[in-house]
């Protein structure tokens, strides 16, 4: 972990990650007013932290570089528009590129290098192509779920949240990729370029939707629980992956 953040009443954090994640929620709620005292400790201590490192010091949001408070912050927030909800899409916009770069920070530390086959039970490639053909049409079906509900928040027949839609676009994407993989025959298509190839874009496509996703507590466990399904695959990368995506889920559901 590269941020060393000072201890206080907030929780400890584990990764930068976690750290960079929970300075975004301090911003969402100070951009809705939330001014308070302990919040505002927070906030100055994330800041410190993140502003120390190099690494990330580029990609942090201007008008937390310029501000030192919450309460200095608030001007900037009611200046930028009068509704909170423009505010929030904007602080999540300028945060993207740094929880991007978080992320492989965060995964190259995580990143498990042992083989899969001592905590998956699959051992050959027959065994994998068996799990795929008993897993994916399950998958596929929980995507078509999750899409769903996307699609229609809370049922109300409205479009799709504006956060929603690259999910949803992502989504759609990994379900075709699963339905190409189903279509494999036998094992040296599974161990083929073509093979290859699907298992690098289903893992591409997944780790994209988990991660536009993570600030919807339900669909964001959803796509979790997706992700470790692909793990029995060999779904390259998804392993290291899931131990961030499990600790913002606790966090997310907390």
């Amino acid at each position: 972990m590269l941020m060393q953040v000072e201890e206080g009443p907030w929780l400890k954090f584990e990764h930068d990650l976690d750290a960079i994640v929970r300075l975004q929620n301090v911003m969402l709620a100070a951009a809705e007013g939330t001014r308070d005292e302990d919040l505002n400790e927070e906030f100055t201590a994330l800041r410190k932290a993140i502003l120390n490192v190099p690494e990330y010091r580029d990609l942090v949001p201007l008008f937390v570089k310029t501000n030192r408070d919450l309460k200095s912050l608030w001007p900037f927030f009611k200046s930028f528009d009068p509704q909170w909800e423009p505010r929030r899409k904007m602080v999540r916009d300028e945060f993207e590129r740094l929880i991007e770069r978080a992320e492989k920070i965060t995964f190259a530390e995580l990143k498990d290098t042992s083989d899969t086959s001592e905590w998956t039970g699959v051992e050959s490639a027959r065994q994998r192509l068996v799990a795929i053909k008993t897993l994916v049409p399950v998958v596929r079906a929980s995507i078509e779920t999750l899409i769903s509900t996307l699609e229609f928040p809370n049922h109300n027949g409205g479009p799709p949240l504006d956060e929603h839609k690259a999910a949803i676009e992502n989504l759609r994407n990994l379900h075709k990729k699963l339905g190409e993989l189903l279509e494999l025959e036998d094992v040296r298509q599974l161990s083929s370029d073509l093979g290859n190839g699907l298992l690098v874009e289903i893992a591409r496509y997944g780790k994209r939707a988990a991660r536009e996703l993570r600030n919807d507590p339900m669909p964001y466990a959803m796509s979790a629980t997706l992700l470790s399904i692909l793990t029995v695959f060999g779904a390259p990368g998804i392993a290291s992956y899931l131990a961030t995506v499990a600790l913002m889920v606790r966090k997310n559901m907390a």
